[in-house]
């Protein structure tokens, strides 16, 4: 209780400081946690944590480059980034937007319209703060597939009234965005495709993750996976819960710099390349049946190497969570969730 009213105490100061990208209340280590991208930073935030009366030992102040955006990169020929198999959409999949190919998160329903979840960022080119552009997305792309799949749908925009944001920022709680299908398309709720082994993006027609609970609290140190376009089906440990974090959008005409705040994301120590934003964070649980899992979230960021030591262990991603795109979005597939609807084929 202490640490979360130091937490709350910190906020506008700490996020008004040039350089702070990510804070964190590390219940694993009983402290607060603070980013930086550079160390002059750092005795700025000790300056401020410091005229609050929050003690500087019960802080972690660390450098470490920005983490950024799991861009979409350009196709390459390999299972994921084509076709789906039968012409089927699941989640793992490559999927176009206006800026590049990104990945199918997961399936879902809105105000009784069929379509499927991914990253706002994806649905706006060079940069990402909300809002609904009516983009189309194709499925692996416009060069290989002409014809639509579906249409940006809901996708809000970041505002300054989001509860909890700093002062002079915009927020949302997670980069999600609603794609709806286009009438004629075929798609499976509650399936994502399973690469054929781990760190491989090789898939085959039968094989899929059956999606079968939504779980809104992830974990400390719990084992987690995803399955992105890009890099495959990776998985790692959560290490942090409920970090804040930020990132610049600059206005290429204008030059103005606008600071987006993504506020309680999950942080996971894993790999994940450009090109899988979007890709679903879940759980494997084997429950009821062998590769049923319980999803977690979205992944939209990921960061190879923060310190720039060259160590691969320092890889991890951020993901927003399952029940903070479930209201952002008003996703209607909520309730059938909690018990495992016939429709997911349980």
């Amino acid at each position: 209780g202490q640490l979360h009213e130091w937490y709350s105490r910190k906020r506008d100061a700490v996020w008004g400081i040039p350089g702070v990208h990510m804070t964190d209340l590390d219940e694993g280590n009983n402290q607060l946690e603070i980013r930086v991208d550079n160390p002059v930073a750092i005795e700025e935030v000790e300056e401020a944590l410091s005229s609050l009366d929050i003690p500087l030992e019960a802080v972690n102040i660390q450098t470490e480059r920005r983490p950024i955006l799991a861009r979409p990169s350009p196709q390459e020929a390999h299972t994921l980034e084509e076709r789906a198999a039968g012409n089927t959409m699941v989640g793992g999949y490559m999927t176009t937007g206006v800026g590049g190919g990104c990945t199918l998160g997961f399936n879902a329903t809105r105000a009784g319209k069929a379509g499927f979840v991914t990253v706002g960022h994806c649905t706006q080119s060079g940069k990402w703060d909300g809002g609904v552009q009516g983009t189309n997305f194709y499925q692996p792309s416009s060069a290989i597939n002409p014809t639509a799949i579906g249409q940006e749908k809901t996708d809000p925009s970041a505002s300054s009234t989001t509860t909890g944001c700093p002062s002079g920022h915009v927020c949302r709680y997670t980069d999600s965005a609603f794609i709806e299908y286009k009438s004629g398309v075929s798609y499976q709720l509650g399936k994502i495709a399973k690469p054929t082994s781990k760190d491989s993006i090789a898939v085959n027609s039968t094989d899929r993750f059956r999606i079968v609970k939504r779980e809104t609290l992830p974990r400390s140190n719990e084992t987690v996976h995803k399955v992105g376009r890009k890099s495959g089906w990776t998985s790692g440990r959560v290490i942090s819960t409920c970090i804040d974090a930020g990132y610049a959008i600059r206005n290429p005409v204008t030059g103005d710099v606008k600071e987006v705040k993504l506020l309680c994301q999950g942080q996971v120590r894993a790999k994940a390349q450009g090109g899988d934003s979007g890709s679903a964070v879940f759980k494997v649980s084997n429950s009821p049946q062998q590769d049923d899992v319980e999803l977690l979230g979205l992944l939209w960021s990921q960061q190879e190497d923060p310190d720039g030591d060259g160590a691969t262990s320092d890889r991890y991603y951020l993901f927003s969570k399952i029940g903070n795109i479930y209201r952002e979005l008003s996703l209607t597939t909520l309730d059938v969730w909690k018990s495992c609807d016939p429709s997911l084929n349980c």
